[in-house]
């Protein structure tokens, strides 16, 4: 019985320890996460930072151009004003993944944030692209009027928008 006992003991022993080292494990597995999930969400904070700030200086830029070559002043408004949406609509999604604190949250819930984070971006592809393409038609039917000779700009152009394309591809 005795022995029995002392049989007992130890497997009792050995699942304290495993189930501490499985305890270790688990928390180093969600700090891990964590860290993942805070890595990317720096990414998110920085692409958002570049894109309002571009997007802030493309407004005045197309003010200019409007006085410089003689864009039309609707064209130059619907310019301004999806830039402004693009702004607002970037502060807003990149809202919420920042709301939730990584760190000492849920990870259940910072999941979900970043999922729908993920859900509004792609709502702004459904939306961002069609208006891409139907402004850049207008953009060049208007650059053609405007500029006689302008082959140098719709290769420029061409080459932002593969840049640009390759760089969407990249975030997504």
């Amino acid at each position: 019985i005795m022995e029995n006992y002392t049989e007992l003991q130890q497997m009792r022993e050995q699942l304290n320890t495993l189930h501490k080292k499985l305890s270790n494990q688990e928390i180093i597995n969600e700090a891990l996460i964590r860290a993942s999930i805070g890595k990317n969400v720096k990414s998110i904070n920085r692409d958002t930072i570049i894109q309002v700030v571009a997007a802030t200086l493309a407004i005045p830029l197309f003010f200019l151009l409007r006085n410089l070559i003689g864009l039309s002043l609707n064209l130059v408004i619907v310019t301004s004003l999806f830039f402004i949406v693009a702004i607002a609509y970037s502060l807003y999604t990149n809202s919420k993944v920042l709301n939730n604190n990584i760190y000492t949250g849920s990870l259940v819930k910072t999941r979900l944030n970043v999922l729908k984070f993920k859900q509004l971006e792609w709502r702004w592809l459904w939306f961002s692209i069609p208006f891409g393409i139907v402004w850049a038609t207008w953009f060049t039917y208007e650059i053609k009027s405007l500029i006689p000779n302008p082959e140098p700009l719709y290769i420029g152009g061409t080459i932002g928008g593969i840049i640009g394309l390759i760089c969407g591809i990249n975030i997504f």
